[in-house]
């Protein structure tokens, strides 16, 4: 098994803190899984490895994204999981939230 870091970030999609209960008459909860691959392609410099002269030759690990959405009785809510050495800017993290709020 290979070392792994991995983002993890709680998106609130509709704003607000979000509580899962239930009771007699609350909604069922609802999941939905997506995963996709997001490793670079040979040609592109590596993060992290500042004492490589070359750029990426090859893949020895594929890269993904996974998230998992829940909606309950509130808003839904996104957990995201990003293959990466470290997480994206805060405005690519502002992006992705206005993008969330405007589905």
């Amino acid at each position: 098994m290979r070392p792994q870091i991995v983002w993890i970030a709680a998106l609130t999609l509709l704003g607000g803190g979000t509580v899962f209960h239930t009771s007699a008459s609350a909604e069922p909860l609802k999941a939905g899984v997506a995963s996709v691959d997001i490793t670079p392609p040979p040609g592109l410099r590596m993060w992290g490895y500042s004492s490589r002269k070359k750029p990426a030759q090859a893949t020895l690990d594929p890269l993904s994204a996974r998230a998992l959405v829940l909606q309950g009785d509130g808003p839904p809510v996104a957990i995201i999981t990003l293959d990466l050495g470290r997480p994206p800017e805060e405005a690519l993290i502002e992006r992705l939230r206005r993008q969330c709020q405007q589905a």
